[in-house]
């Protein structure tokens, strides 16, 4: 929710773009290390040291799927059908995955790396105001599209630890709640115990006062 309000701001810079690939950055690795836990959670393999240890998406992918443990999280609906309070009625729906989502979140990732890094002097900057706003404009557009498909893609996703599936699903999009889990067994609500403001806006704009960074004496 960062992301999409520095994205789609009414105003934006350079350093609002990179504030966002952040956020996306670390979307991305959530996604791979929720692949890990997934795995260390099943019964049929343990994990090796060494992917316990890794930290880039791509090699957990690969490290998970030569051994056969990768689950990536598959995109899903969840509709209540009867509401009959705890012991309501749910409809699921659980999409077949692909390895063009897995090496699409692969790809964000090091694409985020490569806006995060400073632009090589090699590259031909723009020669007037005018171009660099049109150099800006692409930019945002690119890493618009690029959220919006995280957003749609994992919104509402379920995975499979041995037998049992859970969905997690981040509620209505307009009204942003915490994550709430789905439990496998009468698909009962619970909340996750997580606090966050999903309206925090960073602003760049803001005026200092310096004085309040000196050091002083007491």
């Amino acid at each position: 929710m960062s992301a999409r309000r520095h994205l789609w701001s009414d105003q934006t810079s350079l350093i609002h773009i990179e504030t966002a690939a952040v956020q996306i950055r670390m979307c991305c690795e959530c996604v791979a290390y929720m692949c890990k836990i997934i795995a260390d959670l099943g019964q049929s393999i343990s994990l090796s040291a060494s992917t316990k240890k890794e930290t880039v998406p791509g090699r957990i992918f690969k490290s998970l799927d030569r051994t056969g443990a990768l689950n990536f999280p598959r995109q899903a609906t969840i509709e209540k059908v009867e509401d009959r309070g705890e012991n309501s009625v749910w409809k699921m729906e659980i999409q077949a995955g692909s390895i063009e989502e897995i090496d699409r979140t692969n790809k964000l990732w090091s694409k985020t790396g490569d806006i995060l890094h400073e632009f090589p002097p090699e590259r031909a900057w723009p020669l007037s105001g005018d171009a660099a706003k049109i150099d800006l404009f692409k930019i945002l557009i690119f890493w618009r599209v690029e959220h919006q498909w995280l957003w749609n893609r994992f919104w509402t996703h379920a995975a499979k630890i041995d037998d049992n599936i859970f969905a997690i699903y981040l509620d209505s999009v307009s009204d942003v709640t915490p994550p709430k889990l789905i439990s496998s067994v009468g698909h009962t609500e619970k909340l996750g115990n997580i606090d966050f403001d999903p309206y925090a806006l960073i602003d760049f704009d803001a005026p200092v006062n310096w004085s309040d960074f000196e050091d002083t004496k007491s």
